[in-house]
């Protein structure tokens, strides 16, 4: 399960590059062996994978942090934000009933978070607002 949540990772982060080129980047976890990412000649062809893949990629965000892969849960969220939040994905996520995963308390996020050392906690207000503890 490693592998796949690697290969996942670099791969949805090689569409993003592909659909934002000037967006920046950040190191992330090393590459498992023995599985290259796809990679993307532009933005059309990125979209389109994290179209098809959307389903497995947030199941895949969930098998990391149910097992514990901190590092893969934030990397992965992170790096498909600029994706999910394309309006054309919040009205799928809404229709395919993944807003309260994501949207508005963005559950799957803030999961990993205090074992990575943040001390933030969502805001008595709802959303996604943080304030120190």
């Amino acid at each position: 399960m490693r592998r796949l949540r690697s290969w996942y990772l670099h791969t949805a982060n090689a569409a993003d590059q592909a659909m934002n080129r000037e967006s920046p980047s950040f190191p992330l976890a090393p590459l498992s062996a023995g599985c290259p990412p796809l990679s993307f000649q532009d933005r059309c062809s990125g979209l389109a994978w994290c179209e098809t893949e959307q389903a497995n990629l947030i199941a895949v965000i969930q098998l990391a942090a149910s097992t514990g892969d901190h590092t893969t849960t934030w990397q992965l969220s992170a790096v498909l934000v600029p994706y999910f939040t394309l309006p054309a994905q919040v009205w799928a996520l809404l229709s395919l009933g993944f807003v309260d995963q994501w949207f508005p308390r963005r559950s799957i996020v803030r999961w990993p978070l205090t074992p990575c050392g943040n001390r933030a906690r969502p805001s008595s207000r709802g959303g996604d607002a943080s304030v120190p503890r």
